[in-house]
């Protein structure tokens, strides 16, 4: 009887640690398996269930630390705007800002995408400009044009920086000159010298209106090349063109950096701004630009196959936010007509929108729409591609 229990005890000791074994190996955590180029079958699941404080924090922004693009330090005092700036309207200063303060000679108001900063230097004796151009921040060459008469912005520098909402773009234009090293992809450094404030374009611009125009925003697409060769667009210049550059309010984006010194973040200036109208449309699939902007589209992940989609914009077209569309949402796309853009607009704030130049919406008899002009076609063509 004793051989018997001792024989029974062994046994359940065996078992019981032959079971724990196998239990311990069922619920222990196991890497990833791995295919033969070394990258995880699981890394998106991974990534998602990592807990926030062992995930890798984010780099600051590079425009945390910027500074001024030229040596006036007086951009942001309204009460001597006239002498920081170079208004095309000596009685409207505010022509040398950003937004629709200009007029055409059509009488329609124009959209200025940046601030127009006037020298602060002593002059040439022929009466040219002398100021050094700087980069804001640390960055990369996007593009570089040195050919005048190839753009309205004359000889131009684009440069994009390192932002938590992706790169944020800097455009230095009108320039005299260009330092000649510079090269598409070429690093630059926080205040290097770009080249020198003057009146370059593709028209007459005086001596005494030389200026620097500067801009600051987010590119709409990567893929803008193939639609300048899709179109036949001359001279093709690539991501740089000013058509796929949409832009934020240069003065509002520098007065909120220099007050938030190491602080500042694109993305969290973006946020807290309102959108002058939301529209919503059928979209084949994420637009390039929540790829590279990742942090603005919100809610739902955007479905294989397509879906509705609502987009929040600046006056600019800049594009705030992107989500998908509620049922309501979808049926206003429904009811548009077959034939036009198929762009409902679900809200429109006139007093954002002020003269309302770029006219990506517009109002029609009470109404508002989407716009059938050249420019908001192309910012609907750019969006999809």
């Amino acid at each position: 009887m004793f051989a018997t229990a001792a024989i029974s005890f062994t046994a359940t000791l065996v078992l019981g640690l032959f079971g724990g074994c196998i239990y311990d190996w069922i619920t222990a955590p196991r890497a990833p398996r791995q295919d033969a180029e070394g990258s995880s079958e699981s890394a998106a699941a991974a990534s998602s269930s990592r807990s926030p404080a062992s995930a890798p924090a984010s780099p600051p922004s590079s425009l945390a630390s910027l500074r001024l693009p030229t040596d006036r330090e007086d951009l942001f005092d309204d009460a001597i705007v006239t002498n920081a700036y170079v208004p095309t309207n000596d009685s409207i200063p505010e022509t040398a800002l950003y937004g629709s303060a200009r007029t055409g000679s059509d009488g329609r108001s124009r959209f200025h995408k940046g601030i127009d900063i006037a020298p602060l230097l002593p002059r040439t004796r022929q009466g040219e400009a002398t100021d050094p151009i700087h980069a804001i921040a640390d960055g990369r060459v996007l593009y570089v044009n040195r050919v005048a008469g190839n753009s309205s912005y004359g000889a131009y520098v684009v440069l994009m920086h390192h932002d938590p909402v992706g790169d944020v773009y800097s455009l230095y234009a009108h320039l005299a000159s260009v330092d000649p090293a510079l090269r598409p992809d070429h690093a630059v450094a926080k205040g290097d010298v770009l080249g020198v404030m003057g009146r370059s374009a593709n028209s007459r611009i005086p001596p005494w209106r030389a200026h620097l125009h500067f801009e600051t925003g987010l590119m709409m697409t990567s893929r803008f090349a193939d639609w300048e060769r899709a179109t036949k667009q001359t001279p093709q210049r690539g991501n740089g063109h000013g058509w796929n550059l949409l832009p934020a309010d240069p003065r509002e984006v520098l007065r909120a950096a220099v007050e938030q010194p190491g602080s500042f973040s694109m993305l969290d200036w973006l946020r807290t701004r309102p959108a002058a109208c939301a529209v919503a449309l059928h979209l084949d699939a994420l637009p390039d630009y929540f790829r590279r902007h990742a942090p603005l589209w919100t809610g739902e992940p955007f479905p294989q196959g397509g879906a509705d989609v609502v987009l929040g914009l600046t006056d600019a077209g800049l594009i705030l936010f992107g989500r998908l569309a509620t049922p309501a949402e979808s049926d206003a796309i429904a009811r548009l007509p077959a034939k036009g853009p198929r762009v409902a607009v679900l809200h429109a704030d006139e007093a954002l929108l002020g003269r309302n130049g770029m006219r990506i919406v517009v109002k029609d008899a009470g109404r508002w729409r989407f716009g059938t002009n050249p420019t908001a076609q192309r910012w609907l063509d750019l969006l999809r591609r």
